[in-house]
């Protein structure tokens, strides 16, 4: 019962902290470039084509993470230019070991690129 109690003390603890490394990370976007055109005048040569640049997106969809391995999770969520925070919490559960058991923010949600996304990795439990 004490290590039940453990493990959601932990647990709730990691969730908060977590919270709370998430809104900093989403709050410090940088702004978009503003871009001006000038107007052509009346004897103004016709205008030229502009190179465009893919610009990265302005929100990202958090994935679900939850019972993957912490390796691919990570591997997605930098793919999508997420940094990444790794805990770890013991599991009684064997399944849950070495997989992604919790996430912050959750499955779903929309946050600016580079922000701080924190997974939970459940490590095997031993009750010695």
């Amino acid at each position: 019962m004490r290590h039940r109690f453990a493990f959601f003390a932990v647990l709730a603890a990691l969730v908060l902290t977590a919270a709370g490394c998430a809104g900093d990370a989403s709050s410090g976007q940088a702004a978009a470039p503003a871009t001006t055109a000038a107007a052509p005048g009346p004897t103004t040569a016709p205008p030229t084509t502009v190179p465009t640049t893919t610009e990265p997106p302005s929100q990202v969809q958090v994935p679900d993470l939850i019972g993957r391995r912490p390796r691919v999770a990570r591997a997605e969520l930098e793919a999508l230019g997420l940094q990444v925070n790794e805990a770890r919490v013991p599991v009684q559960d064997p399944r849950q070991a070495n997989r992604v058991v919790l996430q912050n923010p959750p499955p779903g949600t929309t946050v600016g690129p580079g922000s701080t996304v924190t997974i939970v990795v459940g490590v095997g439990f031993r009750n010695d």
